[in-house]
């Protein structure tokens, strides 16, 4: 005879229930959807489907320069629009109110941190996240641990941030709210100088506790096209124009490539291009769109596999005309074409957007 008796099942659920709660223990088609808050990237949307999740850690990393404090301030500017406060550590030291303003956060409302130690992070987090939802820690690498500052200056101790870190990050997994906290780890990136291998350097604890992690890679430099949107310079005939010093030109934006290297909340290794204006510190939603339009069809899987035409497919292949939807009435030519006609269709662009999204 089994000494599993399932008969007693109810009874030990109401138990564990009476213990720590109703949300103790549930059937799997109980749990509820991760809920998110969004980001200023029809991309960005795609590869995390639908934008960071609450209840979880997520870490974004890479080199500097690839846009991560950018998108962290994007993330506090949305969840601010959902009404939800955050909270801003400048570990760092680079916050500033006028560039954070510029970029939609209602900087009034926001709470900045000045804080370099990890302890002093732990502690205060674990307060705070009792207070306010959204946390945005700039960065993890660059904060140093009690132990490091209590040695002598020639004193090496291999991974003594990581292991502060290991510890911080159990006492604030521990206190996040499963529904209404968002952690944001920014982290640098390291290289192993054997294998050329990038890594995150602010430990393994970052990497195990986030639920999606980020990498942000730099592409090529961006110069604006005589159409007015951002190109690479390879693509534009001509000149791209000189610097003020009559130096090589400055570029006017940089493509980044954003993956997930891990995630629990949406489909791992999904890749975004996104090209962002280093003169409005914006990114160019209209090239995301008209990547993809080109990529997936009106039910937004991969046209290529569907059988279906895409969204915007070429008439030919060595045509500049591109047919919108199948329709050989509707017809557009080229990349300016396209653009202006996103700009003027916001049905379309919706279409798109929609499409992007299905997939996920």
């Amino acid at each position: 005879m089994s000494p599993v008796d399932v008969g007693n099942l109810e009874a030990d659920i109401k138990l564990i229930r009476e213990r720590r709660g109703a949300d103790a223990v549930r059937q799997g088609d109980e749990q509820p959807p991760v809920d998110r808050i969004p980001l200023p990237s029809p991309s960005l949307m795609r590869i995390t489907s639908g934008g960071i999740p609450l209840g979880r850690i997520t870490r974004l990393w890479g080199d500097p320069g690839t846009g991560k404090s950018l998108v962290s301030f994007f993330i506090i500017a949305a969840a601010q629009a959902q009404g939800k406060n955050a909270a801003y550590w400048n570990v760092e030291k680079v916050y500033d109110e006028v560039h954070a303003r510029n970029l939609g956060v209602d900087t009034k409302a926001l709470l900045v941190e000045e804080i370099t130690l990890i302890e002093d992070i732990a502690r205060e987090m674990e307060i705070l996240l009792a207070s306010c939802h959204v946390h945005v820690v700039d960065s993890a690498s660059a904060a140093t641990c009690v132990d490091e500052l209590a040695g002598d200056a020639a004193d090496w101790t291999r991974a003594i941030d990581a292991r502060a870190w290991k510890r911080a990050i159990r006492r604030i997994d521990n206190a996040l709210d499963p529904n209404d906290n968002a952690l944001i780890f920014i982290d640098h990136a390291g290289r192993d100088q054997t294998t050329k291998r990038e890594f995150a350097l602010g430990g393994k604890a970052l990497e195990y506790r986030s639920s999606m992690s980020l990498h942000f890679r730099k592409g090529g430099w961006l110069y604006y096209h005589p159409d007015g949107y951002l190109e690479l310079a390879e693509k534009i005939k001509g000149d791209t124009g000189t610097s003020p010093a009559g130096l090589k030109p400055e570029p006017d934006g940089i493509e980044v490539q954003i993956q997930v290297n891990k995630s629990r909340v949406c489909r791992p290794f999904r890749r975004a291009i996104l090209r962002l204006d280093l003169n409005t510190f914006r990114f160019d939603t209209s090239f995301e769109l008209l990547t993809a339009a080109t990529l997936f069809d009106a039910d937004g899987n991969h046209a290529h596999r569907s059988g279906k035409p895409a969204i915007a497919q070429k008439t030919g292949a060595k045509s500049s005309w591109y047919e919108i939807l199948g329709n050989p009435k509707d017809k557009v030519q080229g990349e300016p074409g396209i653009r202006r006609r996103l700009t003027e269709d916001a049905e379309l662009a919706a279409l798109i957007t929609t499409a992007m999204l299905a997939g996920n």
